[in-house]
């Protein structure tokens, strides 16, 4: 199986975006680009640099079965209502 690998970059608070979720990737990671692909046998998010090293794994509990099978493992973030333009 050929793992989908998802480029994401790391905040100034050490955090990636996985579906969904903040993860932390490390402080000392800021700024940089990674690579994030999914674990299913260890249930876990795997994080890459460039050159393809495995820097950090993080735990998914957001990914269970119960979750995919009701279809609440992604969801749309609702919008803000427009405001009203006065005349």
């Amino acid at each position: 199986m050929i793992a989908l690998l998802i480029r994401r970059k790391v905040d100034s608070q050490g955090k990636i975006s996985v579906p969904n979720t903040q993860r932390f990737a490390g402080r000392d990671l800021c700024g940089r680009t990674l690579y994030v692909h999914f674990d299913p046998i260890e249930v876990r998010w795997v994080m890459l640099d460039d050159a393809g090293r495995e820097l950090r794994r993080v735990d998914a509990p957001e990914v269970c079965t119960h979750a995919v099978r009701g279809m609440r493992m992604m969801y749309r973030m609702p919008c803000r209502p427009h405001r009203k333009r006065s005349p």
